[in-house]
Formats: structure tokens, C-alpha cells, sequence
């Protein structure tokens, strides 16, 4: 009976999960579980606003921690950059030409953060525009930037680009920037670490290898345990009924 008692609270810790994420679309939502799946995490997604497109993320407790420090290291999810469509928020009434010019290139270094993300082996990308402030025409978007500034945190064994591959494309959004004043930095990321097994079918679940074989053993144990209950049950049943005979037989003759 302990032992039963020990079971179910042992799958009760198994089965109870922990929400990650709410607000995710469902292409990062996809991306997570991939990622946290090759570390042998069980990960599962569900609907948090279907006429919006959100999706949150859900893993064990007993991985929570784990599945944090893993996305934390992938710089999942990703940074929200703003785009050029923050253009269009409009805080003051009359805006300055210095507050759509500061506005305009925030925006494109928004936008070509976001580009530099989707190449494989980027992990995270930001660009910065060095904006001249003592040029007094800032209408003139062509001269009042020369120097540029790219940091990226890439994985070593994807990452099949150049230096003078990202100053070229940095340089090119704007006529006047010339590639050898766009400063790149790379930062490598850990790649030794060792992707664990895929996740492996349990009936109609999909569970970590490491829950794998405890989840086998307690479903074979609550079934030699049911079987044995049934068995007792059947043995006690006819037992009952035996005796019940008996004492009807007695009964007759006594009388």
C-alpha cells in the first residue's frame, strides 16, 4: 500500500508542468520546443489567444530551471526589435526633424537586427547608427550618419558568414556609410554542449528520455498491482459465495 501511495505521488510530480510563456507567436513557440526537445526536455505548447495567434510554453516542473538556463543561453525567445512600423507611433503633435531622424534610424536598426537574426547561426543581432549631432541638417539622413556598430552572438558551427559580409550589408541601407566604418563585433556561443536524444512516444505522449523508463516501470507496476487487486477480488468473490453455500447447507440439515 506504501508503495502504491509512493507511485501515484511520484507520477503526480511527473505529470505536473510549469508555464514558461504566454505570449508567443507560433513560430517562436515551435522554435523553443525544437530547442528545448534537442536537450531532452519535454516541452508541449498551447493556445493563450487564438484571434491574436499567441501560444505559451509548458515543461515539467522537475526541468523548469533547466529549460530556463538552456533558453536563456539561446537568447530565446528573441528580442523584440523595434521596426519600422514604430514609425507610425506618434507621441507628440508636431514632431522635431531630429525626432523623426532619431525615430528613422532606430527603426532601421531595428530592421536590419531582425534580418541579421534570420541567417543561420545568429542568435541575437543588434545594430547601432552613430548619428552625427553636430550636423545641423538632419533632414539629410544621407550625411548625418557615418559610422555604424554590429554586435552579434552567433553559434561557431552555423555561422557561415564574414565580418566583411555584415559591414557590406549594413553599409548598403545607407548611400553615404561605408563598409570599413561599420565596426562588427562576434561574440561565439558555447557549441560543446551535447544534444541529448530526441524525445521518445509513451501511448499517445512524447516524454523525455529520462522520464521514459521511470514512466514504464510505474505503469507496470499499477498494472502487476491491478491485476493482483483483480485476482484477490475474484478469490474473495467465490470464497463469499463458497461459504455462503456452506452455511445454506447447514442450514437445511439443522433443520
Amino acid at each position: 500500500m506504501k508503495f502504491l501511495i509512493f507511485s501515484l505521488c511520484f507520477f503526480t510530480l511527473v505529470s505536473c508542468k510549469v508555464e514558461l510563456f504566454r505570449t508567443l507567436d507560433e513560430r517562436e513557440a515551435n522554435l523553443i520546443i525544437k530547442t528545448l526537445e534537442s536537450q531532452g526536455i519535454e516541452a508541449s505548447k498551447f493556445v493563450t489567444d487564438k484571434r491574436k495567434g499567441k501560444f505559451g510554453i509548458e515543461v515539467p516542473e522537475h526541468d523548469a530551471s533547466k529549460a530556463i538556463s538552456i533558453l536563456s543561453s539561446k537568447d530565446l525567445p528573441k528580442v523584440k526589435h523595434r521596426g519600422f512600423n514604430s514609425l507610425l507611433e506618434n507621441n507628440s503633435l508636431i514632431p522635431s526633424v531630429e525626432d523623426k531622424t532619431v525615430k528613422y534610424f532606430i527603426a532601421l536598426g531595428g530592421e536590419l537586427s531582425k534580418t541579421l537574426e534570420s541567417l543561420p547561426g545568429i542568435q541575437f543581432a543588434r545594430v547601432h547608427f552613430a548619428i552625427d549631432a553636430g550636423h545641423n541638417d538632419f533632414s539629410n539622413r544621407k550625411t548625418s550618419v557615418k559610422k555604424a556598430s554590429v554586435v552579434l552572438k552567433v553559434e561557431n558551427k552555423e555561422f557561415q558568414l564574414k565580418g566583411s559580409d555584415i559591414q557590406s550589408m549594413i553599409a548598403g541601407s545607407l548611400p553615404e556609410l561605408q563598409p570599413e566604418n561599420v565596426a562588427v563585433i562576434i561574440q561565439i556561443t558555447d557549441t560543446d554542449r551535447v544534444s541529448l536524444p530526441e524525445m521518445s512516444s509513451f501511448g499517445p505522449f512524447r516524454v523525455s528520455p529520462s522520464s521514459h523508463k521511470w514512466l514504464v516501470l510505474i505503469f507496470f507496476v499499477f498494472l502487476t498491482i491491478i491485476i493482483a487487486l483483480t485476482v484477490s477480488l475474484v478469490f474473495v468473490i467465490r470464497l463469499r459465495k463458497r461459504n455462503e453455500q456452506l452455511i445454506d447447507d447447514l442450514t437445511e440439515d439443522l433443520q
